[in-house]
């Protein structure tokens, strides 16, 4: 199943083009902000590298986040427009459920960066967002195995969700729906 993997929740947005025994091609791209800007050329980029045509996706499987708000939103938009236009699945798997597959059975909270001296943290099925960090957990700097084989992994296991309609995991509600203080 030729699958298109996208991850914009973090400062990086990173694309894969992949099926469960073969890597296609893959992208990574400083974002950061600039999800609208790069993520489409950097698709178009990477289709054309690997000689693939759009048309013969299979599936799209996308980060759902926590993550930036912005690259959450350009992300998904993206993903469930192509899934719909060509008429394939879209899948969906949280970054922490990545991280969780790309450790291992681990039982220790995961936490990532969430901005300036604040982090998601999760620990069993609550994420929340700390400012300080607890004595014991994992990150991304933890992580052994590369993004391409967790991927072809979660494929060939069937670990993520068959999204109807796909939403982000937001932590928390967007800054501009909060009342503002007088």
């Amino acid at each position: 199943m030729l699958t298109l993997f996208i991850n914009t929740a973090r400062y990086c947005s990173e694309i894969l083009l992949l099926d469960e025994d073969k890597v296609y091609g893959k992208k990574m791209t400083r974002s950061s902000g600039r999800e609208s800007e790069v993520l489409l050329k950097g698709i178009d980029q990477l289709l054309v590298k690997s000689g693939c045509k759009l048309e013969n996706v299979n599936a799209v499987l996308i980060v759902l986040g926590p993550g930036s708000f912005t690259g959450l939103r350009i992300g998904l938009a993206v993903a469930q427009a192509l899934s719909y236009g060509l008429g394939v699945p879209l899948l969906g798997i949280s970054y922490f459920d990545l991280l969780r597959a790309r450790l291992g059975d681990v039982r220790c909270p995961l936490v990532v960066p969430a901005g300036p001296e604040k982090w998601f943290y999760q620990r069993g099925k609550k994420i929340e967002i700390i400012d300080k960090l607890p004595k014991e957990f994992l990150g991304e700097e933890d992580v052994k195995l590369s993004l391409v084989k967790v991927v072809q992994m979660i494929l060939q296991k069937k670990k993520y969700r068959r999204l109807k309609k796909a939403e982000p995991l937001y932590v928390h509600p967007p800054k501009i729906t909060r009342k503002k203080e007088l």
